[in-house]
């Protein structure tokens, strides 16, 4: 059975419909058999007629056209799978449905965008009716078949004309009266479909809350649901050290396993013994939310449970990574350190890199880590801020080579207190010397592209933490 899989512009979205009757109308009132809510389709844009077997493509007088893999059509016979265009929302036609993965065939509910559009459209509607309804008003009072008009000169043919643009905006008066009650029809439709969904969104994040304890208890961590979890960005009270007192044991296990698995990447043994030591850390340290203990556990309990499971040996970067910030957990555990977390400010990020998609899919992470950053594409820009503003890590791309490394950290470490910011080169792996972790020419970490983002928010957390408190 043919179907058709309707794409929304600017990222809004898709959803595919089997497409099944006789006549399938498109278009973007509540009353067709597809409603496709966007500026450029019409009310009712095209519909779609079984004929001998097949679908017959047929255009309703739309503003903005019907095309067939770019091609305006006002009707087309579909016998195979091509590309479909309502106004500029672009369709794909599937002959066969089972080419179509099940789980897609959804529905689009309507933006608040939407929403805003028909109440905008209504309101110009309902301007031009009261602007046509003082027309018809005005020429309904001129009397101009009379003695009157006779007297004064009125050219029958100019009396015919004026009638005739009478009934035109009479004609006009009742259209724009019918569009303005298909509107609020829309407006009701759409009403209830948010309804809806807004109470079916609720029942999803029950089911989720309900899955996630059910899946604590199976395998015996407590992670209690996200909905009932305090903020992460919310400092604890002063943590007694009773709190932490499961914690040194886990985390001596835990660094026993990287240790292992730094001599022997593959070790599935260690890899398991990795886990249950992490799940025991992050399960002594839950009650302590904010805590940069906790923070740091629960990043490296992601980490862990993303790549424990591949095949093969892990990636060496990633457990440098984790043990680095294993070893700073134990830092944090000593009295010294154990209540600094009431000090911190809140945390900024230089970022560096020419790569736009790479810089934006950074900030994000970090945003939503509660980390404020700042991106710039070219180091030479960078330089300027840093005479003005403290950043508690800096993060710089040096693409293949290391010149523009060094020529950097010459600027940084020339600053007050730049010698101790935390710089982590980001590298692609090339070159002829490329920067390793065995030869960082200045800097403090590197970390090799393509970035894996739970590593590297786990990375951005370890050195912001360590110039945080002071143990750069």
């Amino acid at each position: 059975m043919p179907c058709l899989r309707i794409k929304l512009p600017d990222n809004k979205g898709e959803f595919t419909q089997v497409l099944a009757g006789q006549r399938i109308t498109i278009g973007r009132r509540p009353d067709n058999t597809i409603q496709v809510i966007h500026l450029s389709v019409s009310g009712h844009h095209a519909e779609l007629i079984a004929s001998a077997g097949h679908y017959r493509l047929h255009d309703l007088g739309s503003t903005n056209l019907t095309c067939v893999d770019e091609q305006p059509v006002t009707d087309f016979h579909l016998h195979k799978d091509c590309k479909i265009s309502f106004g500029s929302v672009e369709c794909e036609f599937i002959l066969e449905s089972h080419q179509v993965d099940p789980h897609s065939l959804t529905e689009m509910v309507p933006t608040r965008a939407d929403l805003e559009f028909l109440r905008r459209e209504n309101l110009d509607l309902q301007s031009k009716l009261a602007t046509q309804q003082k027309q018809i008003d005005i020429l309904s009072s001129a009397r101009l078949i009379t003695t009157q008009t006779t007297q004064l000169g009125v050219a029958p043919e100019a009396h015919r004309r004026i009638v005739a643009q009478r009934d035109e905006l009479r004609t006009e008066n009742q259209s724009l009266k019918r569009d303005v009650e298909n509107l609020k029809a829309d407006l009701v439709a759409i009403s209830r479909d948010r309804d809806a969904m807004r109470q079916a969104w609720e029942t999803v994040k029950n089911e989720i809350g309900a899955s996630r304890a059910e899946i604590a208890v199976l395998t015996g961590i407590n992670e209690p649901p996200a909905a009932a979890a305090p903020p992460a960005a919310a400092p604890v009270a002063e943590p007694p050290s009773k709190l932490f007192a499961e914690a040194p044991a886990a985390l001596d296990a835990l660094k026993s396993a990287l240790n292992q698995l730094t001599d022997e990447p593959g070790n599935t043994a260690a890899r398991e013994a990795s886990l249950r030591a992490i799940a025991a850390l992050n399960r002594s340290t839950m009650p302590t939310q904010g805590h940069p203990v906790q923070r740091l556990s629960a990043a490296i309990f992601t980490l862990l449970r993303e790549i424990a499971p591949t095949d093969g040996p892990l990636e060496p970067s990633a457990i440098r990574s984790l043990v680095q910030a294993a070893d700073l957990i134990g830092t944090l555990l000593e009295p010294a350190h154990l209540n600094k977390f009431k000090q911190l400010g809140d945390p900024q990020v230089l970022a560096i890199e020419r790569d736009a998609d790479l810089l934006a899919t950074m900030g994000a992470a970090l945003e939503f880590c509660d980390i404020g950053t700042t991106g710039i594409s070219k180091p030479e820009e960078a330089l300027g801020l840093l005479n003005s503003k403290r950043f508690n890590l800096i993060l710089l791309d040096i693409g293949a080579g290391e010149s523009e490394a060094i020529n950097f950290r010459e600027h940084i470490h020339a600053l007050p207190g730049g010698a101790n910011t935390p710089l982590v080169f980001l590298s692609n792996g090339g070159g002829a010397n490329p920067i390793t972790p065995a030869n960082l020419r200045g800097g403090h970490d590197v970390l090799e592209k393509p970035l894996n983002i739970v590593e590297f928010t786990l990375k951005a957390h370890t050195w912001i933490y360590r110039d945080q408190l002071g143990l750069m």
